[in-house]
């Protein structure tokens, strides 16, 4: 994983720490959203992967 908001959400799929985890989610989410308005059109599926990145985050956000 060598994007930094892939970095990003696998740092919030691994905290074990809930009074962690929602500040993980909140900086995953921006990261994706960063990226998503750093480009118009998708390079190398990216877009695709980044919308199921932020399919996790809010399944994991959900889950606390």
């Amino acid at each position: 994983m060598g994007n930094s908001w892939q970095h990003a959400v696998q740092a919030a799929m691994d905290e074990s720490d809930l009074n962690r985890l929602e500040s993980k989610i909140q900086q995953a989410e921006v990261a994706i959203f960063q990226r998503i308005d750093a480009f118009s059109s998708a390079h190398d599926g990216e877009a695709g992967a980044l919308f199921e990145a932020l399919k996790k985050t809010r399944e994991l956000s959900n889950s606390i």
